[in-house]
């Protein structure tokens, strides 16, 4: 009877194994996201601060966006370095690129080291309004901001309503303008580009 028993046994651990093994072996590749599998026998610890995890197919997905801006911001220990959570978080709400808000701030301030001398713009790491407009939070500045170029802003919707991410850059700064930064758009890219190639995958393996 014994004998049965890890018989059954064996033959209910092989059955409960074996779609395991299968649904590990491939994983959907996300363009903003590392997706990271889980192996059978380990367990993966994950140091992405503040990252989303779901679970689709039997694997990982750590939604590394967040991550990427901190570690951005991070790197010369800037005021917004934190703030990456939220600001991804806004940039979802509005339906804009999730690099662009970040990108903005470190053209216009640094990433909030320079803010506004302006009294009235007060937590506007953006240069909003050409430092007239003032916000509670940086918080709050990014939903506004991340509303605004969304084309949603209540006064300003017909500028930046169906743009791309470069006709919004153009508005926000527009080219050949005296005072203005030049080549502002492309060097929003560029910082969007190294926003979006920042390393964020450490990990470590642990053994059960």
């Amino acid at each position: 009877m014994k004998k049965t028993n890890n018989y059954l046994k064996n033959k209910l651990h092989s059955f409960i194994l074996l779609p395991l093994l299968l649904t590990n072996f491939t994983t959907p590749t996300l363009l903003d996201n590392q997706t990271i599998t889980e192996s059978v026998g380990e367990t993966i610890s994950l140091n992405f601060q503040k990252s989303k995890q779901t679970f689709e197919d039997g694997a990982v997905v750590v939604d590394t966006r967040a991550a990427k801006i901190d570690a951005y911001f991070a790197q010369w220990d800037l005021p917004l370095a934190g703030y990456g959570e939220e600001m991804v978080a806004a940039s979802d709400m509005y339906g804009i690129d999730w690099r662009l808000l970040p990108a903005i701030a470190k053209l216009e301030t640094t990433g909030g080291k320079n803010l506004c001398k302006n009294p009235k713009g007060v937590n506007n790491p953006f240069g909003f309004g050409s430092c007239t407009i003032g916000f509670d939070s940086f918080e709050d500045s990014f939903y506004a901001v991340a509303k605004t170029l969304s084309g949603n802003g209540k006064n300003t919707s017909h500028l930046y309503k169906g743009k791309s991410v470069e006709g919004i850059l153009e508005v926000y700064n527009p080219p050949n303008t005296p005072g203005m930064t030049p080549d502002y758009h492309k060097k929003a890219l560029n910082v969007m580009s190294a926003i979006e190639s920042m390393d964020v995958s450490t990990k470590t393996l642990a053994k059960i």
